[in-house]
């Protein structure tokens, strides 16, 4: 929250209180704006009470937070205004603190000018909502309740962690308490991410299973994903969470509760992009004797990562999300020398996936190059009418065949392809999950956008073009040898050239 005031003062000084323009340099702090930047304000003995809030809160509307994504234009967008006139309450999750200061609470006391702020505005609220029917009077009751009930949300919230931790925590341990000897079975927990998150979580299993070759290694996984989950090596079982409480039964309700009370030696939460409750309460319930897990991104509330009695250090910076899993492990000793994401096809895959290509007429023995075309988020998404011109370029001159693949949801952009490259190649369109990796070895090359799929793709072991945009590569792309990122100065997918990827294309082919 200092951070975000001095970025303030650089972004709008007039929205500061008033009497309020000096900056203060703490001891670590980085320019504003940098990489890890984390100065703060001084407002001592200077009261927000001088301005309205409102009219201060819609001049700092927006403040960008240089957090683990690196670059300021990439941080996180903190919106500070629900609507044009609610009042909301910040949180600053992604803010690096300088060295040797917990992430999370050193900053819980720079909030109170703003929850002064709030609080402010919610008696004002109360008033309208009190008062008498006066014009405008329904909109201002429903303000009103809308900020009481943001406030009471955090309150509780706060409320909450510090009675599980008083009640729940654990007392933690040092690294050196932990018998490795006597680990034979352990629960890995990653259910809370997306399927890219977790497929650069693989090496840390791969590092388990060097350590620990005899020991049952499980792993707990949303039902999205369990197909591919099940294609990892290193474990032996997976285990499903179901998000949804329809699709919880009886049966398998039973089942997955038994399967987590199972007597683990260690149950590791990977909580590298974000930090799950729902992870931390299935890791106390598996009634591990050890639970190791990262300390950084604290509840607001508790003062620790309290479910853990191993608590690896956070991230010191801007680290690639595969050694930010690794780091987890390094603290007990596991590590490993291979950082590159890791599933296996069965034989029997490959053998469906080359019959249904063959089927749609792909020809055996002639180079093959695979197009995704979609991303969930559009900045991601490399314009179809790039993907058009590559097709024509590479079918026209380089002989090539386009195997052409599309998500569920995008249509769209299967049509747009074909209307803008005159045939579609072979069109694959969105078959299961599942599927996916075996179809993508058929090609030669797979050229996609920053997208999950992107990470199926080089788990598989296929080579892989990737497009970037907004992303940072050097935090988020998949590690190996077989991947060529392409990504322009200015961040934007729209502004990289075909020429561009066809000689990433030409440089990955080189080494067959």
């Amino acid at each position: 929250m200092d951070q975000a005031l001095r970025m303030v003062s650089r972004l709008c000084r007039e929205a500061l209180p008033q009497g309020c323009r000096r900056l203060h340099r703490e001891p670590g702090a980085r320019e504003a704006g940098g990489s890890r930047a984390c100065g703060s304000i001084t407002a001592r003995s200077v009261s927000f009470y001088g301005r309205e809030p409102l009219p201060l809160l819609r001049q700092v509307q927006h403040l960008h937070i240089p957090g683990r994504r690196g670059r300021p234009g990439c941080g996180k967008e903190i919106l500070l205004l629900q609507s044009s006139r609610t009042a909301s309450l910040p949180v600053f999750q992604d803010v690096y603190p300088p060295s040797g200061i917990p992430r999370r609470d050193a900053w819980l006391h720079a909030l109170t000018p703003f929850r002064r702020l709030c609080f402010r505005e919610v008696c004002q609220g109360l008033g309208a909502l009190l008062g008498g029917r006066s014009s405008g009077g329904n909109g201002r009751r429903a303000r009103a309740m809308t900020s009481i009930r943001s406030l009471c949300k955090d309150w509780a919230g706060r409320g909450l962690m510090r009675l599980l931790e008083a009640t729940l925590g654990r007392q933690p341990l040092s690294p050196d308490s932990f018998d490795r000897s006597k680990v034979k079975s352990i629960l890995v927990i990653r259910q809370h991410d997306q399927l890219g998150d977790f497929l650069l979580a693989t090496p840390a299993l791969r590092a388990l299973r060097e350590h620990f070759p005899s020991a049952r290694i499980a792993l707990v996984v949303r039902e999205y994903f369990q197909d591919v989950a099940s294609m990892v090596p290193f474990v032996d079982e997976v285990i499903v969470f179901r998000e949804r409480a329809s699709r919880w039964t009886w049966a398998n309700g039973t089942a997955f509760y038994h399967s987590l009370r199972s007597n683990w030696d260690l149950t590791v939460v990977l909580n590298t992009v974000s930090h799950s409750l729902t992870s931390d309460v299935l890791a106390s319930i598996s009634r591990a004797r050890f639970v190791l897990g990262s300390g950084a991104r604290v509840f607001a509330g508790s003062s620790r990562n309290f479910f853990y009695n191993l608590i690896a250090p956070g991230p010191g910076g801007e680290r690639h999300q595969t050694l930010q899993n690794l780091d987890i492990l390094e603290y007990i000793g596991v590590r490993t020398q291979d950082y590159s994401p890791r599933i296996e096809v069965s034989d029997s895959g490959e053998r469906e996936a080359r019959r249904e290509l063959e089927a749609r007429g792909i020809v055996p023995g002639r180079r093959a190059i695979g197009f995704h075309l979609g991303a969930g988020k559009e900045p991601n998404r490399w314009p179809v009418a790039r993907f058009a011109e590559l097709a024509s370029r590479l079918t026209g001159s380089g002989g090539a065949q386009v195997v052409l693949f599309w998500g569920a949801k995008e249509e769209d952009l299967r049509r747009q392809f074909v209307a803008q490259a005159g045939q579609g190649g072979v069109e694959v369109g969105p078959p299961e999950l599942r599927k996916l990796p075996a179809l993508f070895r058929q090609c030669d090359a797979l050229i996609c956008n920053d997208t999950g799929i992107m990470h199926l793709a080089a788990a598989a072991g296929v080579r892989l073009v990737a497009i970037f945009g907004p992303t940072n590569p050097e935090e988020w792309k998949p590690l190996g040898v077989r991947i060529a990122c392409v990504r322009h100065p200015s961040h934007r997918t729209e502004e990289v050239t075909v020429e561009a990827v066809i000689r990433a294309l030409e440089e990955l082919l080189r080494f067959e």
